[in-house]
Order: C-alpha cells, then sequence, then structure tokens
C-alpha cells in the first residue's frame, strides 16, 4: 500500500493543513490529511524537489514552465525515450511492449498536462501514472554530493505487497571464508534483497557453510586477470546481482542490526552514499599509524567525498555500467574507480576495521594505500606529502605547533566517535610516514590477499605469483 513519508510544510499550507510545529510520525500526519491508500509496484522512493519544478498555491499543484518544457524536450528524443523504457521495465518489472505503452501512452501524455485539480487527486496522479518515472527522468532522486542543506522535497514510499517497504538490494560481500560479518549481513535482508557472496573458486573455506537462506548465493568469481582479486569480485558480483540498487561490503567490520536499513535512509536523504573507515592497529607498526589512518582514512574520505567499498550505496543506473564494468577489470581499487564514475556523499558515521596484524601485513596495506592515492589522485598526492614535511619542519621549530597538531587529530577522532590513546603519537606517526611513504613509492608490487600485484598504471596492472 502506498504512502508519504516526508516532511514537507508546502503540502500542508496547500490542503489547508496545520504545519507540524515540532518533529512528528510524518506518517501520522498523513494519516490525518487521509489520502487514499494506493496498491503501487515495488518501488521505495522517489523525490521530486518543490523549488525547481513544482508551484504549490492555495489546494493547486501545477507543472512549473521548466519542468514542462524539459519533458517535452526529452519526449522528441528517441534515445530519451529508449533509456525511460529501460528504467521503466526495471522500475515496474514490465515487458519491454509495457514499458513502451506506460512511457509513450500514460506518462508521456499526463506530462503534457499542466494544472491538476486538489491536491489529494495531484498526489494520486503521481503515484498510479508513474511518479517513479518522473523522479528518474532528471535525476531527482539524488542529491548534490556536497553537503548541503536538505532540498524540500516530496518523496513518495510505497509498501510492497510482501511488506518489503524498501527497494530490493543486492549487498555484494567478497570473501573466501564465512564470517561474523556474512551473519550479520545475511540477517537484515528483506524478502526480496539478496546477499551475494562473491568468492574465487569451490575450493574456498566459504562455500562450505550450509544452510544458506535462499536469498543468499555463492558467485565464483575465478582467478583475477589485469586486476586485483577485489576489483575481479565486484565486477562478478555486479553482473551477477538481480537489482538496480547494490550495496558493496567487506568481510572484516561489525555491521549492526541497522546498517543496511540506515544505508537506505541515507539513499533517501543525499543519494549514493559511503560510511567512513576507522581503522584499528593490531601490531604495534599498525598502532603508531592510526593517527595517520585518522587524516587520511576518516577523515580525508569524508572531506573528499570517496567512496569506501566497506560501506557504499548506489543505483547500477547512475553509471556506464559496461565501462565501468570494463575498467574494473583493469585496475587494483574498485572504490578509487567507482569514486570516479558516480558522486557519493560520505555520512558521519565510522565502522571500525581492524589493521594489519603482524608488520608485513601493515606494510603492505601502507604500500597498497598510498599507491591507490597516487593512482587515482597523483596532484594531491605530491600535494598532501609536500604539506606534510612542512608540518614537521614547522613542529620543529615551533614545538607547541606539535602540540596543537595532536590535540586537533585527537578532536577530529572524537568527532566521529572513535577515541584512541594512539593519538597522542600523532607526531611520531607523522614523522614515521614519511620514510613509509617514500618506500611505498619506490616498492613495484605490493601483496593484497595472498596475491602480489605490480601495478604499472591506473589500467595496467600484473598478477604475479606469491
Amino acid at each position: 500500500m502506498a504512502s508519504i513519508s516526508a516532511t514537507l510544510y508546502e503540502l500542508c499550507e496547500a490542503v489547508d493543513h496545520p504545519v507540524p510545529t515540532r518533529d512528528r510520525d510524518v506518517e501520522a500526519v498523513f494519516a490525518e490529511i487521509e489520502f487514499d491508500a494506493i496498491e503501487f509496484c515495488p518501488i521505495e522512493f522517489v523525490i521530486l524537489p518543490i523549488g525547481d519544478w513544482l508551484d504549490i498555491f492555495g489546494d493547486k499543484i501545477v507543472l512549473s514552465e521548466p519542468f514542462e518544457s524539459a519533458v517535452d524536450c526529452r519526449l522528441r528524443d528517441p534515445g530519451a525515450v529508449a533509456e525511460l523504457c529501460r528504467r521503466a521495465r526495471l522500475l515496474f518489472r514490465l515487458d519491454e511492449n509495457r514499458a513502451r505503452t506506460l512511457v509513450t501512452e500514460q506518462v508521456c501524455e499526463c506530462f503534457r498536462i499542466s494544472h491538476v485539480g486538489h491536491c489529494k487527486r495531484a498526489i494520486s496522479w503521481f503515484v498510479n501514472i508513474g511518479c517513479a518515472v518522473l523522479g528518474f527522468l532528471s535525476g531527482f532522486s539524488q542529491r548534490s554530493h556536497k553537503k548541503l542543506p536538505s532540498i524540500s522535497a516530496l518523496t513518495f514510499r510505497v509498501r510492497m505487497s510482501n511488506r518489503q517497504t524498501r527497494t530490493p538490494t543486492s549487498v555484494l560481500l567478497p570473501t573466501v571464508s564465512w564470517t561474523a560479518a556474512c551473519d550479520d549481513v545475511a540477517a537484515q535482508l528483506g524478502p526480496e534483497d539478496e546477499l551475494l557472496i562473491i568468492h574465487d573458486s569451490k575450493d574456498d573455506p566459504v562455500v562450505d557453510r550450509k544452510p544458506l537462506s535462499e536469498n543468499v548465493q555463492f558467485i565464483p568469481a575465478g582467478d583475477p586477470v589485469g586486476c586485483s582479486g577485489k576489483a575481479n569480485a565486484i565486477a562478478a558480483g555486479m553482473e551477477a546481482a538481480n537489482h538496480d540498487r547494490l550495496v558493496w561490503t567487506d568481510d572484516d567490520f561489525h555491521h549492526p542490526p541497522d546498517w543496511l536499513d540506515r544505508l537506505h535512509k541515507d539513499y533517501a536523504e543525499y543519494g549514493p552514499t559511503t560510511e567512513l573507515p576507522a581503522f584499528v592497529g593490531q601490531d604495534p607498526l599498525a598502532v603508531l599509524l592510526e593517527p595517520v589512518y585518522v587524516l587520511g582514512g576518516t577523515l580525508g574520505t569524508y572531506m573528499g567525498d570517496h567512496a569506501w567499498g566497506g560501506a557504499v550505496i548506489f543505483d547500477r543506473s547512475a553509471l556506464d555500467e559496461e565501462r565501468f564494468l570494463s575498467e574494473l577489470r583493469q585496475t587494483i581499487s574498485d572504490d578509487g574507480l567507482l569514486g570516479e564514475h558516480i558522486s557519493v556523499t560520505s555520512v558521519q558515521r565510522v565502522r571500525r576495521v581492524p589493521m594489519g596484524g603482524s608488520l608485513r601485513q601493515t606494510l603492505e596495506r601502507h604500500i597498497r594505500f598510498n599507491q591507490i592515492f597516487s593512482t587515482h589522485d597523483p596532484t594531491v598526492a605530491k600535494l598532501s606529502f609536500g604539506v606534510l614535511v612542512a608540518v614537521l619542519i614547522g613542529c620543529v621549530f615551533f614545538p607547541l605547533l606539535a602540540v596543537v597538531l595532536t590535540v586537533l587529530t585527537a578532536g577530529v577522532s572524537a568527532s566521529f566517535g572513535v577515541r584512541r590513546a594512539s593519538l597522542l603519537l600523532t607526531v611520531p606517526a607523522l614523522v614515521a610516514a614519511v620514510p613509509l611513504g617514500l618506500y611505498a613509492f619506490a616498492r613495484d608490487t605490493f601483496v593484497w590477499g595472498g596475491r602480489r600485484y605490480r601495478w604499472h598504471s591506473k589500467f595496467d596492472v600484473e598478477v604475479l605469483n606469491e
């Protein structure tokens, strides 16, 4: 059954309903307005920005002229109509003929209506005739990746007949061993969701896990050729996934019971969204380097809106999937490449990820991270290294700067909910980062997940025998 699930000042005004003066249960507000309950297709959120596309006054909703012009322009473009049909097939689960009928007859005809009577009738019209297609027509469901205040929006939330209240989702989790993270995610799946456990081959220990629920599947990716094992696994998972909404995650951190729901709520507000990693050292060198990863891994991901492959949600329709998968099978970093194809908003919510365990593991991770950084953003990498050296020289001549730097790093970490005694070692960690960074750039290979790689350039990867 369909229900509206958005706080909207303009809507209350439009139907002459008292505007809430405090946070209230939105569905209760709309229950008072008594909108008709409508059977609808399995789609969760469609957002229509009021300020850009609709004028609301009195008890009427009127399509604004820019919107009308944009629709007419798109409907005269055969390519745009074909794209609408493709999305309608995915969205409404229709065959090609039914999708074309929906787009060319029902939706197109209704888009040409510039005035709709009462607000109640307008809402029903949008829901019945294709509000989902309308939302995706101009990418309304995505918010700018900049951290700006949310725009006022109408959000239509639809409950599916099987009571799942969010968009069916494919969760991609690469691993060769069943971990607690697999149980965490499997327990959060809705009836229409799926968890794809992507492994290398039938010999991996993970395939011995029995029994499995019907919406958990094993996907053998095979050995990587010309790319990392992780990139190869993600590519195989995306090809096997049945849904448009995708979530990538990892097997090495705890996923609380509301993890998947919160990602969906973030997506409804921001569009493609990522959480943040907080790396926790498991050996002395890894503990020493924690302040470096707070600044570069946690704060850097947040401020730069970089995708983190451990917890990122997006729709495959947001990217050129064929091109993306082709490039993914030629590179090392899955999330580094994803950030070059779509804009992602990072939310201030961290997941603690264990780092290292031995001196070699920590060194190999540090080399990989530095090479990913310098390959995907070489200018910023060089600038960051220069700033690091300058700051350390400043600490020698102005010791108070070292104290300020330590306090700031601890404050940044605390703002993300992470408090670690290792942050008192901020200056020693930054000093250690200089030779380690030079060492990382000098190394021509690194080990990741039991495989050794030589990364010649972004799309030139050689997989070596370890």
